[in-house]
């Protein structure tokens, strides 16, 4: 077995946890805003709109990393049979 394979496997898990981990500190963040502050000026509807837009564009990255990763298992699966 190669062991460029799994390293290169290990990289891409560890990245999707990053971004997996990333994706709910801004959920958590995002609800912690709304619980904290509770009214709706211009100014919090503005904050509170570009986190849901960061949540969504990390939620994407984070899909497509996954996709990345399960392809690469799964190739790496086919060659090592």
């Amino acid at each position: 077995m190669n062991t460029d394979y799994l390293k290169e496997a290990l990289k891409l898990e560890t990245e999707r946890l990053k971004i997996f981990a990333a994706y709910f500190a801004g959920i958590i963040a995002v609800l912690g805003n709304v619980a904290a502050r509770g009214e709706f000026t211009i100014y919090y509807q503005i904050i509170s709109y570009t986190s849901l837009f960061l949540i969504i564009f990390i939620g994407i990255l984070l899909f497509k990393t996954s996709l990345k990763c399960s392809n690469f298992l799964n190739l790496l699966k086919k060659e090592t049979e």
